[in-house]
């Protein structure tokens, strides 16, 4: 009779570590914080031009700061090691540093972008184990807002930023806390750059308005970690 009770007791338990499990046909919506690095140094600034004329080099270089965002995850377990994810994050800001708008013609102070990124990974261990590292590669699609503005008297400028596909490589840890709350901490990295193209039109009173164009390739390459809370369904 203690027998029998021992092996029910051990069935049970082994019935909950498996219900714990991220296992196949799983769904886990997660919510959390990214901080995107950037990857980027000191960037020189593309030449300016008038009217087919062009003028620069310039001693100018750009860097780029930091961005804070909110994600949001869903990942969809199709076996218990392999599963997909579609990521999206709350547009980021990434404040611009170094340009000389004087000598440049170039009033670029931010540079804001939004993504989504879809995912494949791969858990390794078994699918009752609660902390289970993984490895994933995807591709990600961003978008840059352009900008206007008038940093001058008599001047306006309009900057249109190209929007780029990019690869995503990814790995990161996930542990079950219980039946359906699940924290994870994964860490991303994207080579992304993208053009800025500058337009300043200059209005001179009495005489027709001239255009100044600047070109300038922006590279981000950020690095980017993600701590974040899920809930399985």
């Amino acid at each position: 009779m203690k027998l029998r009770n021992i092996f029910a007791a051990f069935t049970i338990l082994i019935g909950a570590a498996t219900a714990q499990a991220q296992s196949t046909g799983d769904f886990v919506l997660s919510a959390g914080w990214n901080h995107f690095r950037t990857q980027s140094g000191n960037q020189a600034v593309g030449e300016t031009i008038l009217e087919g004329v062009s003028s620069g080099p310039y001693n100018s270089k750009l860097t780029l700061g930091d961005a804070d965002t909110l994600g949001l995850t869903g990942t969809y377990f199709f076996t218990h090691h392999l599963a997909g994810e579609l990521a999206l994050n709350t547009p980021a800001r990434f404040d611009v540093n170094g340009i000389d708008a004087a000598e440049t013609t170039v009033d670029l102070t931010s540079l804001r972008q939004k993504n989504a990124s879809l995912l494949l990974k791969y858990y390794f261990f078994d699918a009752q184990e609660k902390l289970r590292p993984y490895v994933g590669i995807g591709i990600s699609r961003v978008w840059f807002d352009s900008q206007e503005s008038a940093p001058a008297a008599f001047t306006t400028q309009r900057i249109s930023f190209k929007n780029k596909w990019a690869p995503v490589l990814n790995g990161g840890l996930s542990y079950q806390f219980n039946k359906n709350w699940i924290g994870g901490f994964s860490i991303s990295y994207m080579p992304l750059k993208t053009i800025a193209n500058t337009e300043t039109t200059i209005t001179v009173p009495d005489d027709e308005p001239f255009v100044l164009r600047n070109k300038t390739q922006i590279k981000l390459n950020p690095v980017v970690t993600y701590l974040n809370i899920g809930y399985r369904f």
